[in-house]
């Protein structure tokens, strides 16, 4: 465990999830995560700062939606898979 709660893999994770993200415009972001889960979309925002807040951590977002640390991180995989299938057959 690092500073603040932080590992490792959540800051590598951190990473790849805010590449696929950085590409996108307003309506392809709209348009990507129109399949998301209600969990996969909070937990995805979070990660990433979309929501309008800074990134957060899976704990912090585990604490806010109420879930396990390990729900989140599964809403994020899942989640972000959709993203990228829907930026790999759009764009």
């Amino acid at each position: 465990m690092g500073e603040g709660g932080f590992t490792l893999g959540d800051t590598l994770e951190d990473e790849a999830v805010v590449s696929v993200l950085e590409v996108l415009t307003t309506a392809q972001l709209r348009a990507a995560t129109a399949e998301l889960t209600a969990v996969e979309l909070f937990v995805v925002l979070h990660r990433t700062g979309l929501s309008g807040a800074r990134p957060q951590s899976l704990n912090e977002i585990a604490t806010a939606y109420g879930k396990s640390r390990e729900t989140a991180r599964k809403a994020e995989v899942s989640g972000m898979a959709k993203v990228d299938a829907w930026v790999r057959a759009n764009m």
